[in-house]
């Protein structure tokens, strides 16, 4: 899998962004509000303390002082966890959003990591993944070179497979000297942290991803929004994995359905059209627009117009549905002289029915061969019967396998009797030396 690479971190975060709107606009228009407020409330209490309690102005600036700073710090806390709660619901449901529409799994990793970075405001990261055969490499990276996020993979090879086996988050200091010859970033050459966080998909991990940050970064400690993180990511990437798997599946499917001779038609337990192939379209002559839309009505139109005994097939059709484990075959006479073999049974999906597959073989060309054949031996074996000089069909070892009529009065042998003798015993030995020549 390519790795994808952005050497430009994102510091600008989501807000300048058009198609990513602040996940936590809400919350800090809110505590906007809030401030104004509490604010006005205690500047706006100044004439009490004046004109009634009789304060002085030393006595009212003090008290405005301290509510102000009253009210800042319990604003500022409970507004810090409100940020924190926000924070682990939103940032999940944009990493959610963003990887939606991604083409493939190396494309989604790439922007699941740019979103992180930007909710984060994280300088370095880097995403690494478990392939098929169980190893973990690297397959994006932003802020620094795709070769220096394979050395940083390396190094810390043995800590992500602890983060991966545990589905916990852990940090790591990094040292300027120890990490920034390596990385060739001078986003390092200050003290830093690298955070390693399981990306994780129905309890099991399937990666991690790297995250470098000056000390001190708030988000970065929050542990739940971190594994909150992951598990967004872990979703999207595992889903996005089984989509285009199956998506692959269903192209092989589609592109061996179309390579048959047969022509296939998938239906629902109500007979409604699910899929079907192009020899069925074209050996029904049916119009492409009406099967894509599923229009059944149309579709059985064209085909009762075309069939001998219309009545028949759907007499058939009927029973068949009325009895969903049944299997059926049977022929198809057409109006224009072909003859095809009908062929259905049951579709099964975890071992329940899900509907009927039918299956068409045009056998036209195939009936008129073995009535050509039929009527040549007919032919044959009448001119044998009625010739009156003794016929016999011997096989390459010598062996009679028919006889005609008039061989009996010629070898005094009946036909039967002829059949399965060696036709050397019936000669004279006066013939072998013309017969070898």
């Amino acid at each position: 899998m390519p790795i994808r690479n952005s050497k430009q971190p994102l510091h600008s975060g989501l807000k300048a962004s058009a198609d990513a709107p602040d996940p936590l606009r809400e919350v800090r228009s809110l505590k906007r509000w809030v401030r104004i407020g509490v604010y006005c409330a205690i500047f706006g209490s100044e004439p009490l303390y004046i004109f009634v309690l009789h304060m002085s102005a030393t006595q009212v600036v003090t008290g405005l002082v301290i509510g102000l700073i009253i009210a800042f710090t319990a604003i500022e806390g409970a507004f810090a966890q409100m940020f924190k709660l926000r924070k682990r619901s939103a940032y999940p449901n944009v990493i959610l959003v963003r990887l939606g529409g991604a083409p493939g799994v190396g494309d989604a990793a790439a922007n699941g990591l740019a979103t992180v970075q930007q909710l984060l405001r994280v300088e370095v990261g880097f995403v690494a993944l478990r392939n098929g055969e169980g190893e973990i490499s690297l397959v994006a990276a932003a802020g620094i070179e795709s070769e220096a996020g394979q050395l940083l993979l390396g190094d810390q090879a043995e800590t992500i497979a602890e983060v991966m086996a545990t589905l916990q988050p852990c940090v790591k200091a990094l040292g300027a000297q120890e990490f920034s010859s390596k990385l060739l970033s001078p986003v390092l050459l200050r003290p830093h942290r690298l955070v390693l966080v399981p990306i994780v998909s129905l309890k099991h991990s399937i990666g991690a991803i790297g995250l470098v940050a000056r000390n001190g970064r708030g988000d970065l400690k929050d542990t739940q929004l971190l594994q909150a993180i992951g598990v967004a990511l872990g979703l999207s990437l595992e889903n996005l994995g089984q989509t285009q798997e199956l998506q692959g599946a269903l192209s092989l499917l589609s592109a061996t359905l179309d390579s048959t001779t047969d022509g296939i038609l998938v239906v629902d337990r109500d007979g409604k059209i699910q899929s079907f192939n192009e020899k069925f379209m074209q050996m029904w002559r049916i119009p492409r627009q009406i099967l894509e839309a599923r229009n059944d009505d149309d579709a059985l139109a064209y085909v009762l117009d075309q069939l001998q005994q219309p009545e028949a097939f759907l007499k058939k059709v009927r029973e068949l549905y009325m009895s969903p484990e049944a299997e059926s075959y049977d022929l198809l006479l057409f109006k224009d002289g072909r003859v095809v073999e009908r062929f259905s049974k049951p579709q099964r999906v975890a071992g329940k029915i899900a509907g009927r597959v039918w299956s068409f073989r045009d056998i036209t060309e195939r009936r008129a061969a073995e009535a050509a054949l039929e009527s040549s031996e007919r032919r044959f074996r009448t001119m044998i019967e009625n010739s009156s000089d003794g016929i016999a069909l011997v096989a390459s070892d010598g062996i009679v396998s028919y006889a005609g009529p008039s061989t009996e009065r010629i070898l005094g042998y009946t036909a039967e009797q002829m059949k399965g003798m060696n036709a050397f015993d019936l000669m004279h030995p006066d013939d072998f030396g013309r017969l070898a020549e």
